[in-house]
Formats: structure tokens, sequence, C-alpha cells
């Protein structure tokens, strides 16, 4: 129990509240901008919860994928508001919400590392989330089935698909991730939501496809295979230039 605990409340049942409290008080381009800093929110998380380190890959694979989510990003960029206070308060809500996310992440990592499978995290995390939060959903908001069928079954679909896929499927596969490589590494990928989406846009709203929205989704993609892939061949080439140069170095002398 203790080991979930801070995992359901601090970090889904935070989460989540913040998000939600968040996202009625900035306009979503505000938002999209925030979520970048999620990677630097797990950074932070994971070396003081699991001491892990970031090497010349990782930061440069970063700083990739900023620069491809910047290029997939530019209609939010243009439409985001940082200079009026009316949205101060949203805004530092939303922060909070992906200091959450961070903090989540990379605990999980250290429940994966404790021997915890896939299933028993989502769950037990999601419960201890759930548990948390039926005061405020019996307070502030109680349930009434009437009007859950009012809202149509979009709604209800809606409801269903975030409970079975968002929070069901791609958690599993993400706590799956995390058991073959450090959070540092896996939420790169946290960089390639900003391209589904926009893809999605194209898919399902009609909105036209863009050079820069291409561009960056390649960017992205590069930088999270520099970082998920790769990292070891370009660790060990880089120490064989290193070996190299010293020996040259010492020749010289």
């Amino acid at each position: 129990m203790k080991h979930f605990l801070l995992a359901g409340l601090l970090g889904l049942f935070l989460l989540q509240l913040a998000y939600t409290l968040g996202s009625q008080r900035t306009p979503a381009a505000n938002a999209g901008v925030i979520t970048l800093t999620i990677p630097v929110f797990v950074t932070v998380a994971s070396s003081f919860l699991l001491s892990e380190k970031l090497n010349a890959v990782r930061v440069s694979g970063f700083l990739l994928a900023l620069v491809g989510v910047l290029m997939t990003s530019l209609s939010d960029l243009s439409r985001s508001d940082f200079r009026h206070g009316n949205f101060v308060i949203g805004n530092l809500i939303f922060l909070l919400a992906c200091a959450g996310c961070g903090f989540y992440n990379a605990y999980c990592k250290l429940l994966v590392m404790k021997g915890y499978t896939e299933l028993e995290i989502l769950v037990y995390t999601s419960v201890i989330g759930s548990v948390a939060s039926i005061p405020l959903f019996v307070c502030v908001e109680p349930f009434h089935f009437s009007s859950l069928a009012a809202a149509g079954s979009v709604a209800v679909w809606g409801i269903l698909e975030l409970s079975f896929i968002v929070y069901g499927c791609s958690m599993l596969l993400f706590f799956y991730v995390l058991k073959r490589m450090d959070v540092t590494q896996a939420i790169l990928g946290n960089y390639l939501l900003p391209f589904f989406i926009a893809l999605l846009a194209v898919a399902v709203l009609r909105e036209p496809i863009t050079l820069p929205m291409i561009g960056g989704g390649i960017v992205i993609l590069l930088s999270t295979l520099m970082v998920t892939v790769y990292e070891p061949d370009i660790l060990a080439w880089t120490q064989r230039k290193r070996i190299a140069r010293n020996a040259w170095q010492r020749e010289q002398e």
C-alpha cells in the first residue's frame, strides 16, 4: 500500500485534478505549450528518485525533439497568450499538472524496478486515485445517470475510449516500455503527441496538413530513435572517437 499511495495521490489524483482545473482556466494553446515541460519534470524527478543521469545524446535528443514540436505546433504558439494576467492562475495550475505527470512517470519506473507488473501498477494507482476523487465527485459534481444519458452517445463513447484506450491500453504499453529503458528515454515519446494530434486533426477534422507539420514530425521521430534505439551505438562511437583523439594527442606530445 505504501508504494502505491504516493503514485495514486500525488501522481494520478493530483495530476487529473490540476489538469482539469487548469484546462478550464487557460486557453488550449497555452496548455499545449506548457505541456512541453513534462519531460523536464520527468528528468528532475528521475534524478532524485532513480539517480538517472543525462548524457550528451539525451540532451541533444530533447533539444532536437523540442525543435520538432515547435515546428508542429506553430498554430498553438501563434494563439498562445502568456502576456496577460487573467490566465496566470490557470497556467500555474496546469504547470502543477505537468509536475504531477513528471513525478508519476518517474515513480512508476521505481515501482517497475520493485518488481510490480504493468497491470498491478495501473490498477492499484487508478483505484487509489479514484477513491480519493469520490469526495469531490459527491460534493462538487454529483453524478446523475439522467445527465449522462442526456449527453448522448458521443459522450458515452468518449468516456469509454478514455477509460480503455487512453488510461488503459496506452498506460499498460508505457509501463511495458519502462521495463526496458530509462524513464528519461521513454518520456521523449511525449513529444510525438502534437504530431499525432495533428494527424488526427487532418484525418478526422479535415484540417490541412502543412510542410512544417511534416518536417516537425520527421525531426521528432529522428530524435526519438536517436535516444531510444541508437543511444548505445552513438555513445560507443563517441567513446571510440574520444579514445582515438586522446591517443593522437599523446603521440603528438
